[in-house]
């Protein structure tokens, strides 16, 4: 059994050349679009489109998991076949994707309490647990969510991460065929920004006000890795003006693009090899 993977940077055109594949059930490959808020912040698609699935299913203020997803990715899958229908991952998440197609490391569950006392350190502390546990862990991970998850797996099981990345993965029975979505680079760029700007003409400043009022959130919340979402929350605090917010914001986005972009062709010549 066969799952079509759509890949590429930020506004590259995925959603849209998802939409050209006949029978297709569409399943979100990308990590933010996963969360209630920010659809349109997060570009996620129109919530009235049919055969969507996994956009927009998890509260804002939760911690999702690789893991979680990707079982949910794969009951997708499964159902899709039942149905008759082609299954059609689509993101830009690389570790996502690449953890999809891989596999992953069968970590043992971590207790609640490791991970209250993890999520409660302050990001130095944070950082300098981490550093005390494995060297690598700040070497490689710049995330602080994932961070946090080096942290807790290694004080649950004293083993690190990075060795249990080595043991045999829980892999799929899928064949992943990869589909690419490739743009000139100043193509992409002019997109991007134009695209950022109609996400603040079309409400994405209201989108962050009204998480940043009605939730328990942080600037540390992992829908906080929203593109633009920090940027947005520090506009609202008053800590830049709009025309800067905006710039910031575009620049952020590029420069993720550009790390999309050598994750995601890594990941092809993984999938090559």
């Amino acid at each position: 059994m066969s799952c079509i993977v759509i890949y590429g940077p930020t506004a590259s055109g995925k959603s849209d050349y998802a939409l050209t594949i006949p029978n297709a059930d569409i399943i979100n490959g990308d990590s933010l679009q996963s969360y209630a808020d920010l659809q349109i912040l997060t570009a996620r698609p129109d919530p009235s489109l049919p055969h969507h699935y996994l956009y927009g299913s998890l509260p804002s203020n939760s911690q999702d998991s690789v893991m979680s997803w990707r079982n949910r990715v794969a009951e997708r899958i499964q159902n899709a076949y039942a149905s008759g229908r082609t299954p059609v991952v689509v993101g830009g998440t690389g570790f996502y994707l690449n953890v999809l197609i891989h596999g992953i490391a069968v970590i043992p569950s971590i207790p609640e309490e490791i991970i209250r006392e993890v999520r409660s350190l302050s990001e130095e502390a944070l950082f300098l647990r981490a550093d005390q546990l494995d060297t690598r862990i700040l070497q490689r991970l710049k995330d602080r969510q994932r961070i946090q998850r080096a942290v807790c797996v290694h004080l649950a099981t004293d083993k690190p991460l990075f060795d249990w990345h080595n043991a045999p993965k829980d892999c799929l029975p899928y064949i992943f065929s990869l589909h690419p979505v490739i743009i000139d680079k100043q193509v992409l760029h002019t997109r991007i920004n134009q695209r950022f700007e109609q996400m603040i003409e079309q409400g994405a400043i209201e989108e962050v006000a009204r998480l940043k009022e009605n939730f328990p959130l942080s600037i540390n919340s992992p829908i906080a890795n929203a593109l633009g979402f920090k940027e947005i929350w520090a506009y609202l605090d008053g800590q830049s003006s709009k025309e800067q917010m905006i710039a910031l914001g575009q620049r952020k986005t590029r420069q993720y693009a550009k790390r999309q972009m050598t994750w995601l062709t890594t990941l092809q010549k993984n999938i090559r090899s």
